[in-house]
C-alpha cells in the first residue's frame, strides 16, 4: 500500500527513473483538448488544478485541469477547458503524480525508470532518465513516491535510498536512512550497501513541515530527515500500541498539514503477511504524548484526504464494504486516538448528493477521493469513479447544509460506433450500491427491431431485458448519437423470475431485425 501526495493510499508495483522527450517510447503520446474517459483512476490536486488519471481500454491517460478563477460547473463540465495526455506509448503504469512549484513531476513502472515533467508555465513536457550502474540485476530501484520541498524534488527508490533531485541543475544525490553523507554516483552505494536491506531502503517520503523537512520511511522505521544539512532523526519510536502486528513494516508516512500540530499517520503491514492470509495493512496515527504508534483503522483505507477541523474522508475497497466513502473527524490531539471511529457521515449520504438531483445511478467503483482547500473553511471535494468525476465546489465537511448540496458530474460522452460495432453495459459490475446497468449500444438501420438477451457463464438463457422494440439509429437524432433507451434497456441482476441472480459472469446478446448483433460481459458481485 501506499499514499498519493498525502492524500491517497495505493498498491504499487513499480521500478526507477528517465529521459527526455514525450515519445520516447513509441508513436502513441499525444496530447489534446477535452476528457479522455470516464473510468477515473485517481487524483492529485492543489487549489484550481486538478490532474487526474484515466483509464481507456488497457492504457492510462492523464487529464489536466487549472484555472485563474475558481471552479465551477461551467468550467468543470467544459471539455475545451480540459487538457489530456495520452501514454499509450508506454503501455505501463504510473506509480506516482507529484505536483509543486509550477511542475508536475510523475514516475512510471518502466526500466529504465522515466520520470515525465509538465510545465505549467510553458506548457512543456519532457521525459528524463536516471542511470544506475548496467550491474545492477540484484537491487530494486522502484521509485515508490515523490515529494517535493524547497524547490527540489526527492524519489523514494527502494534499494536506491532517498534521491534529491534538482530539476534546473539535473543534480542527483542519493541519501541512505541514518548515513549523513550523499553520494553523487549510484556505483559508490552499490559497493556499500547490500541489496534489499532494509534498514537503508527507502519506501516513502512526505513534506512534513518548511521548507526543509522531509518524513521518509524505511521498512524498519519512520525517519525526519532535513535537506539543510542531511541529517536523519529517529526520535520517533517504532513502538506500536495495542496492535497484533508481530513484525511491523513501516511502509508509507503521511501528515495532516492542514492542521497546525501537523498530527502523523503511517501505514504499517506485518512482514509476515505473505504467510497468513488474513495479515492485512494497518493505518496508524503517532500519538506524541505517549511515544507510540497507535491503530486507527484495522485495515488501511484505499484512500484517505484530510480537509477543515480534523474531518476527513476515508475510501473503502472491500466489497463487504461495498466500496464506500465516509466521513470522520479526528481528534487532532496526540492522545485519545479512537480505534474504527464512528462516521460523522456514511455513504448513504455522499450517493443521495451524487444522485438526487440527476438522473443517474450511484456508480459502481470509487476509486479515489480528494480535498483540496480554497481557504480557510471550504474546498474542493473530488470523487473519481468508473463512471465520471464528482464535485463539490464548495465542501464544508461536518456542516448540515453540505449533507444537500449536490455534485457536479464531470463525464465524458463516449461515441458509440454504429452496426453494434461497439457497446457496453455501464456500470460492467452490478454490485448492492449499483445494482443496475444500462446497455449503450448504435444501431445502422433505423427503426429496427431490437431484442437484447442476457446469458449465464455456460450461456443459459437468463433474462430477456427487451425483446423487438423499435429503436432510432444514432445518427437518425437517437441521444447522444446512440440507440439506447435508458428507462428500457437495463437490467437488474435478477432472472426471468425476477430473483437475483448468483454472483458471477454473465453475457449479453444485442440482436436486431436488420441482422446487427454483438456480444458483452456484466460482471455481478454480491
Amino acid at each position: 500500500m501506499r499514499i498519493l501526495s498525502t492524500t491517497v493510499i495505493r498498491t504499487v508495483t513499480a521500478v526507477v527513473v528517465l529521459l527526455g522527450g514525450f515519445s520516447v517510447y513509441g508513436q502513441n503520446c499525444t496530447q489534446g483538448k477535452g476528457l479522455t474517459s470516464n473510468n477515473v483512476r485517481w487524483l492529485i490536486g492543489s487549489g484550481d488544478t486538478l490532474w487526474m488519471v484515466t483509464e481507456r481500454g488497457q492504457e492510462l491517460t492523464l487529464n489536466l485541469i487549472e484555472s485563474e478563477t475558481a471552479l465551477d460547473s461551467s468550467t468543470v463540465t467544459d471539455e475545451g477547458n480540459w487538457k489530456h495526455f495520452t501514454l499509450g506509448c508506454r503501455k505501463v503504469g504510473i506509480n506516482d503524480l507529484f505536483l509543486d512549484n509550477g511542475l508536475t513531476v510523475a514516475s512510471f513502472d518502466t526500466a529504465p525508470t522515466v520520470i515525465w515533467t509538465y510545465d505549467h508555465e510553458t506548457e512543456k513536457t519532457r521525459d528524463r532518465t536516471f542511470s544506475w550502474p548496467t550491474d545492477s540485476s540484484n537491487f530494486t530501484f522502484t521509485v515508490n513516491d515523490i515529494a517535493g520541498i524547497g524547490g527540489g524534488y526527492w524519489l523514494a527508490c527502494r534499494d536506491g535510498g532517498l534521491m534529491g533531485w534538482d530539476p534546473g541543475r539535473d543534480m542527483k544525490t542519493v541519501f541512505f536512512p541514518g548515513i549523513d553523507s550523499g553520494y553523487e554516483q549510484p556505483s559508490i552505494l552499490m559497493e556499500h550497501f547490500p541489496p534489499h536491506d532494509t534498514t537503508r531502503q527507502v519506501t516513502g517520503v512526505e513534506p512534513f513541515s518548511g521548507d526543509s523537512l522531509l518524513l521518509v520511511t524505511s521498512p524498519s522505521r519512520l525517519w525526519l530527515f532535513s535537506t539543510v544539512d542531511s541529517s536523519w532523526d529517529s526520535s520517533i519510536t517504532t513502538e506500536l500500541s495495542g496492535s497484533a502486528v508481530a513484525e511491523p513494516v513501516f511502509e508509507y508516512p503521511f501528515v495532516n498539514r492542514i492542521d497546525p500540530s501537523h498530527p502523523l499517520y503511517c501505514i504499517i503491514s506485518d512482514a509476515d503477511a505473505d504467510k497468513d492470509a488474513d495479515a492485512q495493512s494497518v493505518l496508524y496515527k503517532y500519538n506524541r504524548g505517549n511515544h507510540r504508534w497507535e491503530p486507527m483503522f484495522e485495515e488501511a483505507p484505499k484512500a484517505l484526504t484530510f480537509c477543515h477541523n480534523g474531518y476527513f474522508y476515508a475510501l473503502f475497497d472491500d466489497m463487504s464494504l461495498r466500496n464506500i466513502i465516509r466521513l470522520y473527524r479526528d481528534t487532532l490531539g496526540d492522545s485519545g486516538v479512537v480505534l474504527n471511529p464512528k462516521p460523522v457521515a456514511d455513504d448513504a449520504v455522499l450517493h443521495s448528493r451524487m444522485t438526487g438531483t440527476q438522473d443517474i445511478d450511484v456508480p459502481a467503483i470509487f476509486n479515489d477521493v480528494l480535498y483540496a482547500p480554497r481557504n480557510d473553511s471550504t474546498g474542493y471535494l473530488w470523487v473519481a469513479t468508473s463512471e465520471g468525476l464528482f464535485l463539490s465546489p464548495e465542501e464544508a465537511p461536518g456542516s448540515r447544509g453540505n449533507d444537500t448540496v449536490p455534485f457536479i458530474l464531470i463525464k465524458r460522452a463516449p461515441s458509440v460506433s454504429a452496426g453494434l460495432k461497439k457497446t457496453y453495459a455501464r456500470p460492467g459490475i452490478l454490485t448492492p450500491a449499483a445494482s443496475n446497468c444500462k446497455f449503450i449500444y448504435n444501431i445502422e438501420a433505423d427503426r429496427a427491431d431490437v431484442t437484447i438477451k442476457i446469458f449465464d457463464y455456460n450461456m443459459d438463457h437468463v433474462k430477456t431485458v427487451i425483446e423487438k422494440r423499435p429503436r432510432i439509429s444514432g445518427k437518425q437524432g437517437g441521444p447522444l448519437g446512440r440507440s439506447t433507451v435508458e428507462s428500457e434497456d437495463n437490467w437488474d441482476g435478477t432472472n426471468e423470475q425476477r430473483r437475483p441472480v448468483a454472483p458471477g459472469v454473465y453475457y449479453y446478446k444485442i440482436t436486431t431485425s436488420s441482422g446487427e448483433r454483438a456480444f458483452g460481459k456484466i460482471v455481478v458481485a454480491r
